[in-house]
């Protein structure tokens, strides 16, 4: 049996490629963003006073938008800074959470976000 391959025993090659774990983390974070983008012009809607107060700090949430893809339009029942507020706050612990999960290529920006969130806090 010397001189005899055994077929079994080959590897296979898998042409199909492992998906990227930050793929799932990515979708998760643009999905908080893109609510926060909703509920900040829900909010300048409901409450035109506060318009020059949360603009800036949904400019800010479009960028991120930007930085993570491109979202189907969602939309937001938020009208009071309070859940502005909250919004914000369970941003910032979701995406801190995250970006410890996250590769190296993904954590900066994941890290990123969850610092502004928390910055969006302090201000409103």
């Amino acid at each position: 049996m010397t001189g005899t391959t055994l077929a079994g025993c080959r590897p296979r090659h898998r042409s199909e490629t492992a998906p990227d774990p930050d793929d799932a983390l990515r979708a998760a974070a643009l999905e908080r963003e893109q609510e926060l983008v909703a509920a900040y012009a829900s909010v300048i809607s409901a409450r035109p006073a506060l318009a020059a107060r949360l603009r800036p700090l949904a400019a800010d949430k479009a960028v991120h938008v930007a930085a993570l893809g491109t979202p189907p339009a969602v939309t937001s029942a938020a009208t009071t800074v309070t859940q502005l507020r909250a919004l914000e706050r369970t941003a910032a612990t979701e995406h801190g959470r995250a970006a410890v999960q996250a590769s190296r290529t993904l954590a900066p920006l994941l890290a990123s976000l969850s610092a502004s969130s928390s910055c969006a806090v302090a201000v409103l």
